[in-house]
């Protein structure tokens, strides 16, 4: 069998030539993003850097938004659309992610993939900020101070 038949066979679709699926997995092994629609993230930066909102960036490379706290592990992330962002949640057991998993629904949250002690929800942008603060994800509000000794003379 040839490279090409077993390319084709793999991902069923003979649209693409072989060549484009090799530079695609090559370009993928070497951890390079694929940028054919950011799906919302300039925009998702922007609301997190608005609303002080702890930005961070993710172990492939795009942009999170962390907790704090008993929240530990929990993040904000772009990538379904422009209109909702992804919400992962995790706890150590059954019990404490159902209720989690009750305090979210009521929140405004969707669920999009459910597991035993982890899911993933959907959450719209008008209800962001009051789950982002629930979650403990909002910096706190700077102080104004500036102290002398940090100035140049």
């Amino acid at each position: 069998m040839t490279v090409r038949v077993a390319l084709l066979r793999w991902r069923n679709i003979k649209s693409q030539t072989p060549q484009t699926w090799l530079q695609s997995i090559c370009q993928w092994r070497l951890g390079a993003r694929f940028v054919m629609n950011d799906y919302g993230e300039k925009r998702f930066k922007q609301f997190a850097k608005v609303n002080r909102l702890r930005l961070k960036r993710g172990e492939d490379g795009l942009p999170i938004v962390t907790s704090t706290n008993k929240y530990r592990g929990f993040h904000l992330f772009c990538g379904f659309n422009d209109e909702c962002v992804g919400l992962y949640a995790i706890k150590s057991t059954k019990r404490k992610f159902s209720f989690l998993h009750t305090k979210l629904v009521e929140l405004g949250c969707s669920p999009y993939v459910i597991g035993d002690t982890e899911g993933t929800y959907k959450v719209s942008y008008e209800d962001l900020i009051e789950i982002a603060t629930e979650l403990k994800m909002v910096k706190k509000q700077p102080t104004g101070i500036n102290p002398t000794w940090l100035r140049k003379n």
